[in-house]
């Protein structure tokens, strides 16, 4: 969800709240305590959510500059896993 700060429809300032699924299936090779390998496969899943800050510029002509940058963080108890996550993209294009 975008809250916009400007004068035009979708332009200018905006604050934004966000979630994410994000999910992994890493295959590992573990030597234990007695030398020998055993074979782990963590598959996890885990619910986030985050809010970032950036500006949205249109043109006369239809083209339009985006750029944002926020931070989110996971929920849940990963303590193998950093639980904050970045939010940032630059996005140019055209409106039809």
């Amino acid at each position: 969800y975008r809250l916009y700060f400007g004068q035009k429809k979708a332009n200018g300032l905006f604050f934004e709240g966000s979630t994410g699924l994000i999910s992994s299936n890493q295959d590992r090779h573990h030597w234990d305590s007695m030398g020998n390998l055993t074979y782990v496969s963590p598959n996890w899943t885990s619910l986030g959510f985050g809010i970032a800050a950036g500006v949205k510029v249109l043109s006369r002509y239809g083209m339009f500059f985006e750029a944002y940058y926020g931070l989110g963080k996971l929920m849940g108890e990963r303590k193998l896993l950093s639980r904050n996550y970045p939010r940032r993209g630059l996005t140019v294009g055209y409106r039809f």
